[in-house]
């Protein structure tokens, strides 16, 4: 056996891949030459030759792993400005930072007593109320015109009808 082979699981590792996908590529015979046999009848791979063979015959739009990991970014030569609180926060920043939150309430509150904020309960409250006038409106409509329909047989007329209904049910919604 060549000097170099690893395993499939090694190779697998190395390559950033996982153990079927090498596997099935010497099933396949995308990796031939580079497997050998070891004397327990195991595959192995030569490296530097499956190297050459996975890149010739692999279809990179098949893949779904990239065979290389992506370069990570560089570290940026100015440090990002701290957006939470310090862990050693000395007393006055402690108060410049409380000072600000509670500047941020007193906003939100001002702005929920003005009426420009209101709390999402009662818009889920309000839109319920909507929801319930609208379903029985449109539910009232065959009550009120099922015997005028009953004794109509041209389809345009019922078919006109049960449109002026609908619309007559959904303007008197207007809030």
């Amino acid at each position: 056996m060549p000097d170099g082979a690893v395993s499939l699981a090694e190779y697998a590792r190395r390559r950033g891949v996982s153990q079927e996908a090498v596997r099935k590529a010497v099933k396949v015979g995308r990796l031939s030459k580079s497997v050998v046999f070891a004397a327990s009848g195991k595959p192995k791979v030569i490296p530097d030759l499956a190297d050459d063979e996975w890149t010739a015959n692999t279809d990179r739009s098949q893949q779904r792993v990239p065979a290389v990991a992506p370069p990570t970014p560089a570290p940026s030569p100015e440090p990002e400005p701290q957006r939470d609180e310090p862990k050693t926060a000395t007393f006055q920043q402690a108060r410049t930072l409380r000072e600000a939150y509670m500047a941020r309430l007193a906003k939100l509150e001002f702005e929920e007593k003005s009426g420009k904020l209101v709390t999402t309960e009662s818009v889920k409250n309000e839109a319920f109320k909507v929801a319930r006038v609208v379903r029985d409106s449109m539910l009232n409509i065959p009550d009120r015109i099922a015997a005028d329909l009953a004794n109509e047989t041209n389809q345009f007329k019922v078919h006109q009808r049960l449109v002026t209904e609908i619309r007559r049910a959904l303007e008197d919604l207007r809030l």
